[in-house]
């Protein structure tokens, strides 16, 4: 009895040893676990709908945010763009009236370039669905760095 109970234990120990071992190694990343949707679609007119930033500005660590901005951001497919936004963030207003030109260099990146101010940002694609989209880029507030992060529902 004792036998069968030890050739027991030692077949389950095994049994759940082979079970680790292959469920174990490289999973395959699908595009909604990156979080941008394989229907996602840049060109189109994007409302903001919540803008929030963090940063160290004067040595001290701050974040806000902004539940009301007012504005959007529109892509056409030619890599151009306008961009009408006003925005209260880290107690400083942003706003950029202005056409823009953009690229997309990789699946989450995004190069935007004021026209006229000529200042460019360089936006993270966080997660993108065919009609919403949360991105940051580097803001520089007084000489200090911080992250602006923006969500945006497609019109």
């Amino acid at each position: 009895m004792k036998l069968n109970k030890l050739l027991l234990f030692i077949g389950l120990l095994v049994s759940s040893s082979v079970l680790l071992m292959t469920s174990c190694g490289d999973e395959e990343i699908l595009p909604e676990e990156i979080g941008i949707s394989e229907d996602f679609d840049l060109i189109g007119k994007w409302n903001f709908t919540n803008v929030a930033g963090e940063g160290v500005i004067f040595g001290l660590p701050q974040s806000s945010e902004d539940e009301n901005p007012m504005g959007f951001v529109e892509f056409f497919d030619d890599g151009t763009g306008f961009s009408n936004f006003s925005v209260e963030l880290l107690n400083m207003p942003f706003e950029l009236i202005d056409s823009v030109v953009w690229s997309r260099p990789s699946n989450d990146s995004l190069i935007v370039q004021a026209v006229t101010e000529g200042k460019v940002d360089r936006w993270h694609i966080i997660a993108a669905t065919i009609d919403s989209v949360n991105a940051e880029w580097p803001i520089n507030i007084a000489g200090n760095t911080a992250t602006l992060n923006a969500q945006f529902r497609k019109e």
